[in-house]
């Protein structure tokens, strides 16, 4: 069975990017924000608690389909025109790692602190959408959604980047963006 988790570029990634000092400063930084989250949902609230702890799940449920695909689409998106402009391609193109391995990595390690943001994050979310009024199966379906989006973001972003000479980080995470628009805009 492939393990993600021991594929040495997922480790590269998460070692380099998410060090205790930095994680726990993201952690608390995810926290501060999803507290203004709150806040902001009180402030436009007539009382009702269920009403608030609804637009509260809305609102962290789309922050996270935001930052994620953003997120995700410009890490991704830099990654292999990244190591053309630092000239380590190659290193890349003469590895033992397969194609499915250096892919998997590009996809789940490149984004390792969007992915930490969105764990942190996760737990007030399921809440909040539990004392709102939103069934379990509903949260359950967001999240698978969320992920799929994620993987499918990320997968385009990697083509894109395979594509290109030079990192265009903008144009791809300003994609993710707008297909999260899109599609909230149907929902």
């Amino acid at each position: 069975m492939f393990q993600f988790w021991r594929n040495p570029l997922v480790i590269l990634h998460v070692r380099s990017s998410l060090r205790p000092a930095r994680a726990a400063m993201v952690a608390a930084f995810s926290l501060v924000v999803c507290v203004l989250i709150a806040m902001g949902c009180w402030s436009g609230n007539s009382g009702n608690l269920r009403e608030f702890w609804a637009h509260f799940y809305g609102w962290l449920l789309g922050a996270q389909f935001a930052l994620l695909g953003v997120w995700s689409a410009s890490t991704c998106g830099q990654a292999v025109a990244q190591e053309r402009q630092l000239k380590t391609f190659d290193f890349l193109k003469t590895t033992r790692l397969t194609t499915l391995e250096i892919m998997v990595g590009m996809i789940l390690g490149a984004p390792i602190v969007a992915y930490f943001i969105i764990a942190c994050t996760l737990p007030i979310t399921i809440v909040a959408g539990l004392i709102g009024g939103v069934s379990l199966a509903a949260i359950l379906g967001s999240i698978i959604l969320l992920l799929f989006f994620n993987l499918f973001y990320s997968l385009a972003a990697l083509l894109a980047s395979m594509l290109v000479e030079k990192s265009s980080s903008g144009a791809v995470g300003l994609l993710g963006l707008l297909g999260n628009f899109f599609f909230l805009a149907f929902m």
